[in-house]
């Protein structure tokens, strides 16, 4: 006597919707990291401008200062 394997039709619905949830929670983190990404990238790049700034402001300063004080003091 052969035994018969059947798939039943709510084992079917059941793993259709666990692949439709993981596909959607998985767009979901890609937009996600892609957000923080974005973020990221834009406050290395003002960090960088601020860093650069500084320097400058600190060279103007000390050119300021020589030339109120040629001695140097």
């Amino acid at each position: 006597m052969a035994k018969k394997i059947g798939v039943h039709a709510d084992a079917i619905v059941v793993f259709v919707v666990i692949l439709l949830v993981s596909l959607g929670f998985n767009i979901y983190q890609r937009s996600q990291y892609r957000t923080l990404l974005k973020q990221y990238t834009d406050a290395k790049w003002q960090a960088q401008d601020m860093k650069v700034n500084w320097i400058y402001a600190k060279g103007l300063l000390k050119t300021c200062r020589q030339d109120r004080d040629p001695a140097g003091k």
